[in-house]
C-alpha cells in the first residue's frame, strides 16, 4: 500500500513538533540553569496547526504508519511525564 500525501503531511508535522519540543527542552534547561530554578519550572506549551497530530497524540488508537507511531508515542510520553504542559491547536 502506498502512503498518501496526507500521511506524509501528518508525519512531517509530528516530526516538526517533536523537534520543536526538543528545542524547548534545551532552552528551558538553559534558562533554568542561568536563573537557578528547579527543573521543569518553566512550562512548555506547543502550538501546532494540524489537528490530526493533536488527535493522534491524545488518542488511544494507533496511527497506521509505524514510523509515525514512534514520534507520536514520544510526544504523548512527554505530555504524560509533564515535560510539556500542553499542545494547542492554532
Amino acid at each position: 500500500m502506498l502512503p498518501t500525501c496526507m500521511a506524509y503531511k501528518i508525519a512531517a508535522e509530528a516530526l516538526s513538533l517533536q523537534e520543536g519540543l526538543e528545542c524547548g527542552y534545551y532552552y528551558r534547561q538553559m534558562l533554568e540553569d542561568i536563573m537557578k530554578l528547579e527543573g521543569n519550572t518553566i512550562p512548555i506549551i506547543a502550538y501546532i496547526d494540524n489537528k490530526s497530530v493533536i488527535e493522534a497524540v491524545h488518542s488511544t488508537k494507533l496511527v497506521d504508519d509505524k514510523r509515525l507511531r514512534v514520534d507520536i508515542a514520544a510526544i504523548s510520553g512527554s505530555l504524560s511525564r509533564n515535560e510539556v504542559k500542553e499542545i494547542r491547536w492554532c
